[in-house]
This record gives structure tokens, C-alpha cells and sequence, in this order.
């Protein structure tokens, strides 16, 4: 029994914590729901479409960024197609939702490395692709909660933007190695040889800049959601919200036993918005459920398109889940 559950304790946590917050949610709208019905949400369309396109756009965004780093990392070998790229990044984000979180890139590193690319680098290269999406969402997220936030002044809000932007900077200047230093607690931790790399200051500048644009197409998308179910017409409201989406996100990425972030991100959401007093509690409880179900059918949408663009290209060597690629 013991060893069993040391086995399947990444799933057995994944359940426990969705299952808390599936319960806490449950129980806070059975308390609140007179106040959520007062609240008159309703659904503009236009605009919750307006939230989907924005939303795609981001994602897309991402996908280009992705493409640029594998294709300006490999010149000698031949570029990864637009459509390629649509279909590798959008089908193996949907194995983010499995528990671990290491089976997008599994996939990635299986699929690429048919076409010739090393597997070390692949590695690499989603190693950069996730710090520096993880560093933009934390920034932007980050300086509209300290530019919104009940409890930060202004002094304190300029210290922290300051702060923001002095960390990108010091992982611009000094990311080689930074990364070399993950790329050697990754080898600790995979039991495997992973060669340290170097990517030019211009590629990773480059990288922050369209993942930083990536993410405000993502706030923008949200931003638009909270007018399509209208949940408020507060302006600093609605940005702490997206704030918190952002915030979220990324402590859902970090704590990997839970898949997607499900509940995690819902949970950081509800403490962060339950902080501003010019936000309802019922705000709180609707809106991580709301942006949850929207990123979840964008994801779906857009994998299941992926999937689709990719069957007589990526797709056409097969595909096999049960052997774990390599590194």
C-alpha cells in the first residue's frame, strides 16, 4: 500500500487539491448565490468573441515565439514550418492537463527529434520558452496588482515595477548562466547528460519582448471577458482581475502536481481579488471559474485544429506515448 502510494502520489495530490477547491468553490456559491444572481451577469457575445480571438492570438503568439527560438537554434537543419509549429505547440498543450507536466515536452522532444533535431536541444530550447513566459506573465501580472492593489502605495508600487524590470534586465545581461544553471539541476533530476548551451542576447531579448506581447494580447482577451459576462464596470477592477489571472497562472505552472494549474490558479485568483475592496466577493468567486471554462475551450479548440493542420506532416511518423523520449 505504501509503496503504491509513493508510486501515484503526483495523482493522489492532483486529486486532493482539485477535489478542496471543487469544495470550496461549491460551498462559497451555495453561501453567495442571492449575491451572485443580484450580480445580473449576462453574455454579450460580440465581446465574449472578441475575448476568444484575443485569447487565440495570444497563444499564436506564443507559438511564433517558440518557432523562432528552434528555428534561429538550428540553422542547419530545415526550418520548422508555420503550420508545424501551429500543430507540435497547440497538440502537446493539451498534455499539460496530465499530471507531471513533463508530457508536452516529452511529445515536442519525440517529434522533433525525427526530424533531426538533438534532444538536448529541444530540451533547451522549451527550457528558455518556459522561463521567459513564465518571467513575462509574472511582470505584467505583477505590475497591475501593485498598480491596483488596495494595500500598495504608490511609492511602493514604483518600487516593485522597478524591481520588475531590474530582474528582466539581469536575466537578459547574465541568461547564459542562469540557464546553464537549470540546465544542470534538470541533468540532477533526469538522470541524464544534457550538454550546456549559449543563445545570442539578441535571441533572448527578442524572446522577451514577443512574450511580453503575447501576454498583453492574453490581458487584452480578459479584459473583454469581464465585459461579455458583466461582472463589473470598474476599470481598476477588471485589471487586478487580469493581474490575477497572470499571477495565477504561473503559481499553477510551478506547483506541479496539479495539471493545467486546475485549482491552483482559481484559488490565487480568489485570495488575490478578495483583497481590493472596490472588488465583491461574488467577483471573487465568478471570475476563475469563467476564465477557467474560456482558456480550457481555447486550449481545446485550438489543440484539436493543431491536430488536424498536423496529420500529414508532424503527425505521420506516429506517435508513441508509452516510451519516454531520451534527453
Amino acid at each position: 500500500m505504501i509503496q503504491w502510494i509513493k508510486k501515484h502520489i503526483k495523482v493522489i495530490l492532483s486529486v486532493v487539491i482539485i477535489g478542496l477547491v471543487a469544495y470550496f468553490f461549491t460551498t462559497e456559491f451555495k453561501k453567495n448565490w442571492q449575491d451572485i444572481l443580484a450580480m445580473n451577469l449576462r453574455l454579450n457575445l460580440p465581446l465574449l468573441a472578441g475575448s476568444v480571438f484575443f485569447m487565440i492570438v495570444a497563444y499564436l503568439g506564443n507559438t511564433a515565439t517558440w518557432r523562432y527560438l528552434i528555428n534561429s537554434f538550428h540553422p542547419e537543419l530545415p526550418p520548422i514550418s508555420i503550420k508545424e509549429s501551429v500543430a507540435i505547440v497547440n497538440t502537446t498543450q493539451l498534455a499539460k492537463y496530465i499530471p507531471g507536466k513533463v508530457w508536452s515536452y516529452a511529445v515536442q522532444i519525440y517529434w522533433l527529434s525525427k526530424r533531426g533535431y538533438p534532444k538536448s536541444n529541444v530540451f533547451f530550447i522549451n527550457l528558455v520558452a518556459t522561463l521567459s513566459t513564465l518571467m513575462a506573465a509574472s511582470a505584467v501580472g505583477i505590475i497591475m496588482l501593485s498598480l491596483t492593489l488596495d494595500k500598495v502605495t504608490k511609492s511602493g508600487a514604483l518600487v516593485i515595477i522597478a524591481l520588475v524590470i531590474l530582474a528582466y534586465f539581469i536575466f537578459i545581461l547574465f541568461h547564459t548562466p542562469i540557464l546553464n544553471i537549470l540546465i544542470k539541476l534538470a541533468a540532477k533530476l533526469l538522470k541524464k547528460e544534457i550538454s550546456h548551451v549559449k543563445i545570442s542576447l539578441t535571441s533572448i531579448l527578442m524572446t522577451q519582448v514577443f512574450y511580453v506581447v503575447s501576454n498583453l494580447f492574453f490581458c487584452f482577451g480578459g479584459y473583454l471577458l469581464c465585459y461579455a459576462i458583466g461582472i463589473s464596470d470598474n476599470f481598476h477592477v477588471i485589471v487586478c482581475v487580469i493581474g490575477s489571472l497572470l499571477v495565477g497562472d504561473v503559481v499553477g505552472f510551478v506547483v506541479l502536481v496539479t495539471p493545467g494549474g486546475l485549482g491552483v490558479r482559481e484559488i490565487m485568483m480568489a485570495f488575490i481579488i478578495s483583497g481590493m475592496a472596490a472588488a465583491s466577493k461574488e467577483v471573487a468567486i465568478v471570475v476563475p471559474i469563467a476564465t477557467r471554462l474560456l482558456t480550457m475551450s481555447v486550449d481545446i479548440a485550438l489543440g484539436i485544429t493543431a491536430f488536424f493542420l498536423g496529420q500529414k506532416t508532424v503527425f505521420r511518423t506516429g506517435l508513441n506515448l508509452k516510451s519516454k523520449p531520451r534527453i
